[in-house]
């Protein structure tokens, strides 16, 4: 049985002293559409090669057209935010790990690309009590992190 908790859009991530800035915002409710031919030529720093995060930037990276170069792979959100933040590069993030208090623009492509967060469960054995409110929970978790 697999059951979706989250649905996560992936945004380009840019600092707000890129020179294509106007083309982001820091509207996370609904961050605008870009251009992505504006970012075809620059820099990124990606969740490891071995994540589907990495996975979905490539197939915006091909699915655009994108000379796009992958200069460092970090498991760490904030630090890729921090390099973001700086100006070294530019990122490919699911919506809901981007900090919303560091001043990050962001916008997305005109092709939505998403993460899916799932609960898997055996079809066969029923979850206990337990089980279903820490599923609650998380799922509560989730859809409110941001409010």
């Amino acid at each position: 049985h697999i059951q979706l908790m989250k649905k996560e859009e992936v945004w380009l991530v840019v600092p707000p002293n890129h020179p294509n800035a106007a083309a982001a915002s820091t509207d996370y409710d609904n961050p605008p559409v870009a251009d992505m031919s504006l970012f075809a030529n620059e820099n990124f720093a990606l969740s490891p090669r071995d994540t589907c995060d990495y996975q979905i930037a490539l197939r915006l990276f091909n699915d655009y057209h994108m000379n796009a170069g992958v200069v460092c792979e970090l498991n760490s959100t904030i630090a890729l935010c921090r390099m973001v933040l700086q100006g070294l590069c530019l990122s490919a993030i699911p919506c809901y790990c981007i900090p919303r208090d560091m001043g990050l623009l962001v916008c997305r492509p005109d092709k939505p690309y998403y993460r899916y967060m799932l609960c898997l469960q055996r079809k066969d054995r029923h979850p206990s009590q337990d089980e279903l409110n820490l599923m609650n929970l998380l799922t509560d978790t989730y859809a409110h992190y941001y409010d």
